[in-house]
């Protein structure tokens, strides 16, 4: 499970200006250079976390069960609460940032359902799970395509740190 999580998380961003004045790359710039750091950090804590428990860390479904209750959940939660606050003049970047969203949203079900099925002992259900794990995966990675190609249009460098 430790696999699953591994990259769910996205990226520390930073952009490097090319072209200045344009008031989409300087939101562009904001959102990254600002918005996004403090919730890389949040981000990080949260796979850090989710680790503690699960692959070589795993010792029994009633901790992982209630580490997941206790902290991951209410961590996701605020960090949601922090993605879903952020606003946006251009239309391009809020699209973009949706898809940010989007995918931690679906992230945050498959943990659900990761507790779910420890509950009920349902191996199929976590199946699912990690199936709902993945697809958050693909729209992190899709938001982060998204992303390059909003600074390529913007000729704005991105350089992202794992």
């Amino acid at each position: 499970m430790k696999k699953i999580l591994g990259s769910l998380f996205s990226l520390a961003f930073v952009f490097v200006l090319f072209g200045c004045g344009n008031p989409v790359t300087e939101e562009l710039l904001s959102y990254v250079n600002e918005d996004l750091v403090p919730l890389a950090e949040k981000e990080t804590e949260i796979l850090e976390e989710y680790a503690s428990v699960t692959g070589e860390n795993y010792t029994d479904d009633e901790t992982t069960y209630y580490h997941i209750s206790d902290v991951i959940l209410p961590l996701y939660t605020d960090f949601i609460e922090d993605i879903e606050a952020l606003k946006f003049e251009s239309t391009e970047i809020r699209d973009v940032h949706e898809l940010f969203i989007q995918a931690h949203n679906t992230q945050y079900n498959g943990i659900v359902q990761v507790m779910s099925a420890i509950e009920n002992q349902d191996y199929d259900m976590m199946i699912q799970a990690n199936e709902k794990l993945e697809e958050g995966r693909t729209g992190l990675r899709d938001y982060q395509y998204e992303l390059q190609d909003l600074a390529k249009k913007y000729d704005v460098q991105l350089e992202m740190e794992q």
